[in-house]
C-alpha cells in the first residue's frame, strides 16, 4: 500500500510551488494582464485557450476544460500518479515528502518499488532462457525478428516447468508473496500449491511510460490453449491504462500520429520494418484512457484493423469510445488492411513505404461514421418522398445524433459533424430533414460560454460570497460566529460555510489548496468555475462587497430563525394575532429580498 502523503504538507507544498514557472518549463507562456495564457498541453490547438492564474495557483483550460493545481498538472502531464506528482514537485521545491506515520502499509501489500524489481529480475531470467532455447529463438527468427528487435523489446522465453520462476525468485514466504501479486505465481487455495503463469511460452514484457517492466504477455510454441496469455491486473498493471510499445514511440522526435494495432507481433514487426509509432492495446478495447495518453503527444492516432467483420467491428467500438475526447485539434482515422492481412503480413510483403501509403489513406472519422451508421442504411436510388425523409430522419436520430453528441459540446468539430449531416441529407436529396443539436452539456463540463453567461447574471448572496471567496481565501476572517447562519439551508450558503470552515481551520491557504481539498467531490466544477471569474474591483471593494454579502445573509438567517420560532408557536397553538400577522411579513421579506440559488 502506497504511503499516505500527510494533508498539511500537501498545502505546505501548494503554498511553495511557482505553478507559472512549473508549466512554463513544458509549456511557453505568456503575460496576458495579470495572467499567463499558451497553447494546452492537453489538446492541440492552434489559438491559446489554456491560461493560467499565478494568484489562485490554477490554470484551466477554456477548449478542453482541464484545469487544475501545480499537483495536478505534473499528474496529467507527466502521466504520473499522485505520490509520484507530490515527489517531484517536492523536489522542484527543495523539500522532502512527508508522510502520514500515523497510517501503517498493510504488510500484505509490498512496496510498488519492489515489485518492479522483482519483475524486472523476471524479465532478465525469461531473456536469458530464449537465449538458450533454440525453439523459441527460432519462432521469432521465423517471423522476421532480428536480434536488436528481439533485444529492444526485451522478448523472453517461460520454460516448460511449472515452478522455474518459483524456483528461481521464490526464496522465501515474502518473494513468494510478491510473485503472487504481480501475476507470475498462480496459487491453488485449496492444496496452497504454488505453480507459473506463464510455461513454454515466448514472452512480450509489457511496460509502463517510464520503461519499467509490469506484465507480461505469452503466445504458445505449441497447440496449447490458450494461445495467448496476459498477466491480469495488478497494483502496478491497468489493462485500460497501458499500451504495448508506447515507452519506446513516445521517445521519437517531432511525433505526429501513433498507430494502434492490435498485436504484440505487429508491433515489434512493425518496427523491424522501421515503422516505429506503433503500439498495441493488451488484450483489452480501447480505453479513453489510452486515447487521452496518446493525444497529449500527437495530434493523429491511426486504427489499422483487419478489413474482416470483425476488424469493422472493433472499429466501430473505437469511434464510440473516442468521440467524447475528440477536443478541436485531435483527429482519428481507420485503416482496413486487405482481408487476410494484418499489420505484420502486410508490412513484409509491401515493406515500410506502402504501408505507411496505405495509413495515408485511411478513413478519417467523420467518413467512416456516416458511412457505417447512416450511408450503409439508405438507398440512393428510391424516391425522396416524405415518407423517404422521415426515414433517413428516424435513421440519424437512432444512429448518428446520439453519437454526435457525445463530442465536446464547445468544440468546432460538434458544430461542423451536424453540418456534415445536413450536407449529406441535401446531396440524397432529403432537403426536408433538418437536424437539430441537443442543449444539453457534457456532465461535469462548463464550457467558456457558459462561465460568461454565469457571470452576467446576477448571483445569489451565497455565490457572490463564494466568487470572492475563493479567490481571496483571507476573507474568512472577516467571518467570526458561524452559528448566526445556521438558519441559511440554502445548498451554496452551506458550501459557503464549510468554505469559510475550512479556512479557518487552515488560515494560509490558497485558491490552488482550497480546491485540491474539494478534489473527487460534487463541488469542484462549480468551485473551479467560480475561480475562474474575473473581479473588476479593487481590495477595498472586494472586501465591502463580501462583507455586505455576509452581512445580508446573517439576516436572512435571523429572518429565518424567527420565522421558525413563530411556526413552533403554531404548532403548539400559543401564537397570537400579531405574530400571526408577523410570520405572514417575514414570509414576503424573504421571498423579495433572499432569493437563494
Amino acid at each position: 500500500m502506497p504511503k499516505l502523503v500527510a494533508a498539511q504538507f500537501i498545502d505546505t507544498l501548494l503554498q511553495r510551488a511557482e505553478l507559472v514557472d512549473i508549466i512554463d518549463k513544458q509549456v511557453p507562456l505568456k503575460k496576458a494582464g495579470t495572467n499567463y495564457k499558451g497553447l494546452c498541453p492537453f489538446h492541440n490547438e492552434k489559438t491559446p485557450s489554456f491560461t493560467v492564474y499565478p494568484q489562485q495557483q490554477t490554470y484551466h483550460c477554456y477548449g478542453c476544460g482541464a484545469h487544475g493545481n501545480a499537483i495536478t498538472f505534473l499528474r496529467e502531464h507527466n502521466n504520473l500518479d499522485f505520490n509520484e506528482a507530490v515527489e517531484e514537485l517536492a523536489s522542484s521545491c527543495g523539500l522532502e515528502v512527508e508522510y502520514d506515520e500515523s497510517i501503517e502499509a498493510q504488510p500484505s501489500q509490498p512496496k510498488s518499488d519492489d515489485l518492479y524489481t522483482v519483475l524486472q529480475q523476471v524479465s532478465q531470467f525469461y531473456q536469458q532462457q530464449l537465449q538458450h532455447t533454440p525453439q523459441a529463438l527460432d519462432y521469432f527468427q521465423q517471423r522476421g525478428l532480428s536480434a536488436e528487435i528481439i533485444d529492444t523489446y526485451e522478448l523472453g522465453y517461460a520454460p516448460q516447468a511449472w515452478d522455474s520462476v518459483l524456483k528461481q525468485f521464490g526464496t522465501d514466504a515474502q518473494h513468494i508473496q510478491q510473485l503472487i501479486d504481480v501475476g507470475l505465481l498462480l496459487e491453488k487455495q485449496e492444496s496452497q500449491r504454488r505453480y507459473d503463469r506463464f510455461r513454454h511460452r515466448v514472452l512480450f514484457p509489457i511496460h509502463d511510460q517510464k520503461g519499467r517492466v509490469i506484465a507480461f504477455g505469452g503466445r504458445v510454441l505449441d497447440d496449447s490453449k490458450p494461445k495467448y496469455l496476459n498477466s491480469p491486473e495488478t497494483p502496478l498493471f491497468q489493462k485500460n491504462h497501458e499500451l504495448y510499445g508506447w515507452h519506446l514511440v513516445k521517445k521519437q522526435k517531432d511525433l505526429q500520429r501513433v498507430v494502434i494495432v492490435e498485436g504484440y507481433m505487429d508491433v515489434a514487426i512493425l518496427a523491424q520494418f522501421e515503422v516505429k509509432n506503433a503500439v498495441a492495446t493488451l488484450g483489452t478495447a480501447t480505453s479513453i484512457e489510452h486515447l487521452n495518453r496518446l493525444f497529449r503527444v500527437v495530434p493523429e492516432i491511426i486504427f489499422c484493423f483487419d478489413g474482416d467483420a470483425a476488424g469493422y467491428k472493433a472499429a466501430k467500438r473505437a469511434l464510440e469510445i473516442a468521440l467524447p475526447v475528440l477536443f478541436d485539434g485531435r483527429q482519428i482515422r481507420f485503416a482496413f488492411l486487405p482481408d487476410g492481412d494484418d499489420p505484420d503480413s502486410f508490412v513484409r510483403q509491401y515493406g515500410k513505404t506502402q504501408f505507411e501509403a496505405y495509413l495515408d489513406q485511411a478513413k478519417l472519422l467523420s467518413t467512416f461514421l456516416f458511412e457505417e451508421y447512416l450511408l450503409n442504411d439508405i438507398d440512393p436510388a428510391q424516391p425522396h418522398t416524405p415518407e423517404s425523409i422521415a426515414n433517413l430522419k428516424r435513421t440519424a436520430e437512432k444512429n448518428i445524433i446520439p453519437l454526435l453528441e457525445q463530442l465536446p459540446k464547445n468544440s468546432e468539430y460538434y458544430r461542423l459533424m451536424f453540418k456534415r449531416l445536413e450536407e449529406i441529407s441535401a446531396n440524397l436529396g432529403f432537403e426536408g430533414a433538418n437536424f437539430k443539436k441537443s442543449s444539453k452539456l457534457t456532465k461535469n463540463k462548463q464550457t467558456q460560454s457558459e462561465i460568461k453567461r454565469a457571470s452576467k447574471s446576477i448571483p445569489s448572496l451565497a455565490e457572490k460570497a463564494l466568487r470572492l471567496l475563493i479567490q481571496m481565501p483571507s476573507l474568512a476572517e472577516e467571518v467570526e460566529q458561524l452559528d448566526k447562519f445556521q438558519y441559511v439551508q440554502d445548498e451554496k450558503a452551506s458550501l459557503l460555510i464549510r468554505l469559510v470552515e475550512f479556512i479557518h481551520r487552515n488560515p494560509h491557504v490558497n485558491t490552488a489548496i482550497i480546491l485540491e481539498h474539494w478534489q473527487d467531490t460534487k463541488e469542484l466544477n462549480y468551485l473551479t468555475s467560480l475561480s475562474l471569474h474575473t473581479h473588476l474591483l479593487s481590495e477595498q471593494e472586494i472586501l465591502q462587497e463580501f462583507t455586505s454579502a455576509m452581512e445580508q445573509l446573517q439576516y436572512c438567517s435571523s429572518v429565518r430563525q424567527r420565522k421558525h420560532s413563530l411556526l413552533e408557536k403554531i404548532k403548539q397553538g400559543i401564537a397570537t394575532a400579531s405574530e400571526l400577522q408577523a410570520l405572514e411579513q417575514l414570509y414576503k421579506d424573504e421571498a423579495q429580498l433572499f432569493k437563494l440559488r
